[in-house]
Protein backbone atom coordinates (compact mmCIF):
# COMPACT_ATOMS: atom_id res chain seq x y z
CA UNK A 1 0.00 0.00 0.00
CA UNK A 2 1.34 3.25 -1.38
CA UNK A 3 0.23 6.66 -0.57
CA UNK A 4 -1.53 8.65 -3.61
CA UNK A 5 1.49 11.31 -2.88
CA UNK A 6 4.53 8.82 -2.86
CA UNK A 7 3.53 6.77 -6.02
CA UNK A 8 5.45 8.76 -8.07
CA UNK A 9 8.51 6.98 -6.17
CA UNK A 10 7.92 3.70 -6.89
CA UNK A 11 10.48 4.07 -10.24
CA UNK A 12 13.17 4.87 -7.71
CA UNK A 13 12.43 1.41 -5.58
CA UNK A 14 11.76 -0.79 -8.75
CA UNK A 15 16.44 -0.46 -9.41
CA UNK A 16 16.62 -2.23 -5.86
CA UNK A 17 19.04 -5.31 -5.05
CA UNK A 18 17.83 -5.78 -1.68
CA UNK A 19 15.96 -4.04 1.31
CA UNK A 20 17.77 -3.22 4.63
CA UNK A 21 15.31 -2.41 7.56
CA UNK A 22 17.36 -1.09 10.47
CA UNK A 23 15.18 -0.74 14.09
CA UNK A 24 16.39 2.10 16.31
CA UNK A 25 16.12 5.65 17.55
CA UNK A 26 15.49 8.90 15.59
CA UNK A 27 16.65 11.37 17.55
CA UNK A 28 16.28 14.15 14.99
CA UNK A 29 12.71 13.42 15.05
CA UNK A 30 12.50 13.28 18.84
CA UNK A 31 11.32 9.38 18.57
CA UNK A 32 12.50 6.45 20.89
CA UNK A 33 12.29 4.36 18.33
CA UNK A 34 11.94 4.41 14.20
CA UNK A 35 12.37 2.44 10.85
CA UNK A 36 14.57 3.01 8.24
CA UNK A 37 13.69 1.22 5.53
CA UNK A 38 16.72 1.45 2.75
CA UNK A 39 16.81 0.28 -1.21
CA UNK A 40 19.66 -0.61 -1.77
CA UNK A 41 20.71 -0.42 -5.46
CA UNK A 42 24.43 -0.08 -5.40
CA UNK A 43 24.27 3.64 -5.92
CA UNK A 44 25.92 6.05 -3.77
CA UNK A 45 22.45 7.67 -2.99
CA UNK A 46 20.07 4.67 -2.84
CA UNK A 47 16.12 5.75 -1.86
CA UNK A 48 15.55 5.64 1.55
CA UNK A 49 11.78 6.04 3.97
CA UNK A 50 11.93 6.72 7.60
CA UNK A 51 8.99 5.73 9.44
CA UNK A 52 7.71 5.82 13.33
CA UNK A 53 6.74 2.84 14.55
CA UNK A 54 3.02 3.60 14.85
CA UNK A 55 3.10 3.06 11.24
CA UNK A 56 3.52 -0.44 10.87
CA UNK A 57 0.58 -2.86 12.28
CA UNK A 58 3.32 -5.21 14.12
CA UNK A 59 6.94 -5.45 15.02
CA UNK A 60 9.08 -7.92 13.88
CA UNK A 61 10.03 -10.78 15.71
CA UNK A 62 13.12 -10.95 17.68
CA UNK A 63 13.86 -14.38 16.09
CA UNK A 64 13.46 -12.40 12.59
CA UNK A 65 17.03 -10.25 13.00
CA UNK A 66 19.47 -10.93 10.50
CA UNK A 67 16.77 -13.32 8.42
CA UNK A 68 16.16 -12.49 5.01
CA UNK A 69 12.66 -11.62 4.40
CA UNK A 70 10.59 -10.80 1.21
CA UNK A 71 9.58 -7.18 0.77
CA UNK A 72 7.43 -6.60 -2.21
CA UNK A 73 6.87 -3.36 -3.72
Amino acid sequence: MMPDALRGEIKEMETVKEVIISRGPWPEMKRDEAFEILFEDGSDNPYVLHIGKEQIDRLPAKTDDGKKIVFAI
